[in-house]
């Protein structure tokens, strides 16, 4: 077996997030997030290869939108989230959280 290392930044967080698939709405809390990908638990049910759309608001209360991302796996109701598609503000935003986060840290 083999393993993919990660080339990003991957911080801890626990924030409320909305997410849709397929015309429906979910609630969940993000758990970790990088620019490339975010892990949430969520009540609205995912299977690996879906497609959905997620909106977070950062501890700094700056809103960021994933407009598609694909599900890469499901452990329960965890879910990871491959991040395929971002404003290009909000992947500033969210790079920026990311670095002042690993600058605390």
């Amino acid at each position: 077996m083999s393993y993919r290392l990660r080339s990003c930044h991957r911080v801890p967080v626990c924030c409320s997030v909305t997410y849709e698939h397929k015309l429906r709405d979910g609630r969940g809390t993000v758990f970790n997030l990088s620019t490339h990908g975010w892990r949430l638990c969520g009540d609205l049910l995912l299977q690996p290869g879906d497609l959905c759309s997620l909106r977070v608001t950062l501890p700094t209360r700056q809103r960021v939108t994933m407009a598609a991302g694909r599900v890469r796996w499901v452990q329960g109701t965890d879910y990871g989230i491959e991040t395929l598609l971002m404003d290009t503000r909000d992947e500033a935003r969210l790079a920026a959280y990311i670095r002042e986060t690993i600058t605390e840290l």
